[in-house]
């Protein structure tokens, strides 16, 4: 047997390798997308919330989203802690879990920003509410 050969087969069990986990990421992610797509069908209705105000909340770099404040009240920073700002939307909405209006606020992310950023106070948006626990939302 050839060196030539040794190398040829090297190189098709590499890219045999590399196929092969390129099509588990591609299964896992759409594994992972039909799991939320479920579970939002199953355990969330589509409703409409009235917004109430859009602004700016931040946070230190490693700190929960739960612990984002107002940035306009925000503690001055440590020195060496990096601020992350995100858009929150404010809205009320009304439960399917209970029927009653509740308030809450919503982080937006990704593609949704530009959306979230022409929002006005009293403009209707889209939101997914939670079907028996009356304060968890989502961003539909």
């Amino acid at each position: 047997m050839s060196w030539v050969s040794t190398l040829n087969r090297s190189i098709r069990s590499f890219y045999a390798g590399r196929l092969i986990g390129l099509i588990l990421v591609f299964v896992g992610a759409a594994g992972f997308s039909a799991f939320s797509a479920v579970e939002n069908a199953l355990n969330y209705t589509e409703l409409q919330a009235r917004v109430e105000r859009v602004g700016l909340v931040c946070r230190p770099k490693g700190t929960p989203t739960t612990e984002a404040v107002d940035c306009t009240g925000a503690a001055p920073p440590r020195a060496a802690a990096k601020i992350i700002r995100q858009v929150a939307v404010y809205v009320r909405y009304t439960s399917p879990a209970d029927g009653k209006e509740h308030q809450g606020r919503l982080l937006v992310a990704g593609k949704r920003i530009q959306r979230a950023r022409t929002l006005r106070p009293g403009d209707s948006w889209t939101i997914l509410a939670h079907d028996d626990d009356a304060e968890t939302i989502k961003v539909y």
